[in-house]
């Protein structure tokens, strides 16, 4: 009978599951089921980002680069006519709304000594989808962007925590639920 070299199976195994920690998705939590379908509007309109008072300090530039971040995200997937700032029609247009909840650069020595996530800095962007025409919300979440790990730590980057909510953003749209 012919003896398993059961390391052989386990390593690859235990380093697909450490892959996969590693990897952040875009993560998004649904307050508000969408009673739309995204894909059935043309044109989406971005409101200028608000935001709250936060944890850690917003640099004055995290809301304008959050805008056009989203907007750069959604343009890439080439489901929309027309995204923008403003745009003057209401029809099939979706207006999306969003507020800057929570800003915490966590721990750079506990991303750096621990690893896992363990400090990991986090933006939590709140986002309402509305149809303009009949100046409705049909969907609404919270995004979030976050930094677990990277060289010496990581950096808490607002620009790159931006980013990562920014394609959460467009990853659900592009769903069209």
């Amino acid at each position: 009978m012919r003896k398993i070299n059961y390391t052989i199976i386990i390593i690859p195994i235990i380093i697909l599951i450490f892959i996969a920690g590693c990897v952040t998705p875009h993560n998004y939590v649904l307050k508000r089921t969408p009673t739309k379908k995204t894909i059935s509007f043309r044109n989406i309109e971005v409101s200028k980002v608000t935001w709250d008072e936060t944890k850690d300090e917003i640099q004055p530039e995290t809301p304008l680069n959050l805008r056009k971040l989203i907007i750069r995200e959604i343009q890439k997937k080439e489901f929309f006519a027309k995204v923008a700032t403003s745009i003057e029609t209401t029809e099939r247009t979706m207006r999306i709304n969003c507020k800057i909840l929570t800003l915490d650069k966590g721990s750079k020595l506990a991303r750096f000594a621990i690893g896992s996530g363990s400090g990991k800095a986090h933006m939590d962007v709140e986002c309402k989808f509305i149809d303009k025409k009949a100046d409705k919300v049909f969907a609404s979440g919270v995004f979030t962007g976050d930094i677990k790990d990277g060289l010496l730590g990581g950096e808490p980057n607002q620009t790159a925590m931006a980013l990562e909510v920014a394609k959460g953003i467009a990853t659900f749209l592009e769903k069209g639920k």
